[in-house]
């Protein structure tokens, strides 16, 4: 669940250490993704672009990930009860994107950390990947 866009080529072109490199890669894909979020405006998300999920369209049930766009809106609106109601797991996943923020920060500038912090998102993601899973199931079974 950690997402690095940059391709593992050029960050070996732009730093030395690739441990650091992979910290300093999801720091810039986090950093990103949240900005391209704060970008955008619900409104044309909701009115412009259609809801166009594959996994719904070719197998007739919702994917794990349905809502999570919404649920990241409705969070940064501070309004929960929304956010967790059109994906439990998108609050989640949301301060996990702002969680890693800070990590890889101190990942960069501490080298002792390092390891720590890349355990700790490890779990974290496992943990994330389980609640995604949970909600899909018990949507599964509500439908």
């Amino acid at each position: 669940m950690e997402i690095a866009l940059i391709s593992l080529s050029l960050i070996r072109k732009i730093c030395k250490d690739i441990e650091k490199g992979i910290h300093l890669n999801i720091l810039i894909s986090n950093c990103f993704i949240l900005c391209l979020f704060f970008c955008m405006k619900e409104s044309f998300i909701n009115s412009h672009l259609p809801h166009i999920c594959l996994f719904k369209y070719f197998l007739g049930i919702p994917c794990p990930g349905c809502g999570i766009l919404s649920s990241f809106f409705a969070f940064a609106k501070f309004n929960i009860k929304a956010s967790f109601n059109y994906n439990s797991a998108g609050p989640l996943l949301f301060l996990f994107l702002v969680g890693q923020i800070p990590l890889r920060i101190l990942a960069l500038r501490d080298a002792e950390l390092r390891n720590k912090i890349s355990y700790i998102s490890k779990k974290l993601s496992n943990i994330l990947i389980l609640a995604l899973a949970t909600v899909w199931i018990a949507k599964m079974i509500i439908i």
